[in-house]
């Protein structure tokens, strides 16, 4: 759990007059707004940060899959210090492939696809990521991606029959025995399933058309653990898969994971969010995405020339027009994300200056000198740790330098971790960040500086964030001085 005192000392950040100037352009009705000088870590801090502030549905574009895999778990970090943010982060991955083709997609990106449409139309998502070839797919009707979940609870009503043949549609493989996500098994009235991102698989016991129980059981021993009150199971794919050899199934082309051809999809990603409030589009370096979404359609025009088949659809069938991506964005809020302002699309535009971190390879007394002279200049420092050693770990050293810090999460969350030496008043702040890679090194921030020295020309507010500075690798404990 992260403790108030991370979103405390970013305070003095979150109020800067470009920050503070872009979320009143926004609340005001703007549909498009600037903000440059971003490295990746600020794109992540702003996105955050303005859905906190705005609670509106919000989609993250990026150019593609690996650029968001790569700033999901960022955002999702800064998601956690801004309490009361209704749903999670979710990364909704484009397809590796293109309808045309013989194969079909990874097994994973349509379970992940699957999942994240659910939730988004759920209202389970408050934030979503997602590549340009996501954003520029047809998507069916909200309730589409609704109907394909299935909730279970005891006393419920559900024909065994009509349970069997829905898991078959969406994508579950009947096996003898359940003991990996995504199959299901039936002995009787027991049918056993195991739903992708569950922890266990479910029992589920049925008395004619009612539920009379549903129990969590361990696959290995394929012994019960505990009831559960309800379960949802989720989908492995995007559409109702049909029974093989049904005239439905005919009207598949040219495989099942890319849906019907009778109708094309109607739906824009924006409007597939269960709130009804105008929708906030972060364009992370919009020349970048732009770029994207023209080589995707010079791509997908090309594959369907060499592959598609007399009665195969076209790639409008699949994917917006430019001239209809423009119309459904226009629709929404737009914040233009940028290192460099190079975009220059209208709208009022802000600049929050950031730069990368020092890189100390190794030297601990050097990276501890720069926090100590951040620290003295009235910066706040964060130290991420990628583990519950390796937070302890900078404790030591801050205790060995006697650097005052202040834990960013509670003890509890750090497993006994000794908090003996922390300072409340601390501005050295150690925080744990798994698996973020933007935040494997400290971040930090100078004293809030007054307006008046902020330049401000035409419509651009200038402010500089001093972003990532400080980095310990994990081999330096041995070259910790003990003079």
């Amino acid at each position: 759990m992260i403790l108030p005192a991370v979103r405390e000392r970013l305070d003095r950040l979150l109020r800067h007059p470009s920050l503070d100037g872009a979320l009143g352009e926004l609340r005001a009705g703007a549909g498009l707004v600037g903000l440059s000088g971003l490295q990746d870590v600020a794109k992540a801090l702003c996105a955050a940060y303005f859905t906190h502030e705005l609670r509106r549905p919000a989609f993250f574009l990026t150019e593609s899959n690996r650029r968001a895999e790569e700033l999901a778990e960022s955002v999702r970090f800064f998601a956690q210090i801004f309490p009361g943010v209704t749903g999670g982060v979710a990364l909704l991955p484009a397809f590796d492939n293109l309808p045309w083709d013989s194969q079909a997609p990874h097994a994973d990106i349509l379970e992940r696809r699957a999942a994240t449409l659910y939730r988004l139309a759920n209202g389970e998502v408050s934030l979503v990521i997602a590549p340009m070839a996501a954003a520029l797919w047809r998507y069916q009707d909200p309730y589409v991606y609704l109907t394909l979940s299935q909730i279970l609870a005891k006393d419920s009503e559900v024909s065994h029959d009509a349970l069997i043949k829905h898991l078959g549609s969406i994508g579950y493989a009947r096996t003898e025995m359940v003991d990996l996500p995504g199959q299901f098994a039936v002995r009787g009235g027991i049918i056993d399933v195991f739903s992708p991102e569950a922890l266990r698989p479910v029992r589920i016991e049925l008395l004619g058309d009612t539920v009379e129980s549903v129990r969590e059981f361990d696959p290995r021993t394929q012994r019960s653990v505990a009831p559960v009150n309800k379960t949802t199971i989720l989908p492995l794919t995007e559409w109702s898969v049909p029974a093989p050899g049904s005239q439905e199934a005919e009207e598949w082309e040219p495989g099942r994971w890319m849906g019907g051809t009778s109708e094309a999809g109607g739906s824009a990603l924006f409007e597939l969010a269960e709130s009804s409030l105008k929708p906030i589009v972060f364009l992370d370096e919009p020349l970048a995405l732009r770029e994207a979404g023209k080589k995707l359609q010079e791509a997908a025009t090309e594959n369907y020339e060499r592959h598609g088949h007399a009665n195969s659809p076209e790639v409008t069938h699949y994917f917006w027009s430019e001239a209809e991506w423009e119309r459904a964005l226009v629709k929404t809020s737009r914040v233009e994300l940028e290192q460099l302002n190079l975009a220059q699309n209208g709208g009022q535009r802000f600049e929050l200056s950031s730069r990368p971190s020092t890189r100390f390879h190794g030297d601990v007394a050097a990276c501890v000198g720069d926090v100590k002279s951040q620290l003295a200049s009235g910066g706040t420092v964060y130290l991420t740790a990628a583990s519950l050693g390796e937070l302890e770990r900078y404790a030591d050293i801050c205790r060995e330098y006697e650097v005052p810090y202040v834990l960013g999460e509670t003890e509890e969350a750090a497993a006994g971790f000794t908090a003996e030496s922390a300072t409340e008043s601390a501005a050295l702040v150690l925080v744990r960040a798994p698996c973020v890679p933007h935040l494997r090194r400290a971040f930090r921030f100078p004293k809030r500086r007054s307006p008046s020295m902020a330049t401000r020309t035409s419509s651009t507010s200038r402010h500089r964030l001093n972003a990532p500075a400080a980095r310990f690798a994990p081999a330096d404990s041995s070259r910790i001085s003990r003079s």
